[in-house]
């Protein structure tokens, strides 16, 4: 966890504003502060990543958040 970064205060849970959607031991969505559309949430891994060259194979359960939430949002 960076201790600057908002993303792993909200994934740590020390952000009490945020209403989660989900959470599970890797991954967590919430809804975004500013939506741009009716149903606009962000899914966030658990684990501090600077940008998208971070992620490694075994981070795939993200994408299986977001397609099990949208099916649920319909």
């Amino acid at each position: 966890m960076a201790s600057n970064c908002i993303f792993c205060k909200i994934a740590s849970g020390n952000n009490p504003s945020t209403t989660l959607l989900y959470s599970d031991e890797s991954v967590v969505a919430f809804d975004d502060i500013s939506p741009a559309a009716e149903h606009h949430f962000l899914v966030i891994p658990k684990k501090h990543i600077k940008n998208i060259n971070e992620f490694k194979k075994d981070d795939v359960e993200l994408g299986i958040v977001i397609l099990f939430l949208s099916k649920r949002i319909k």
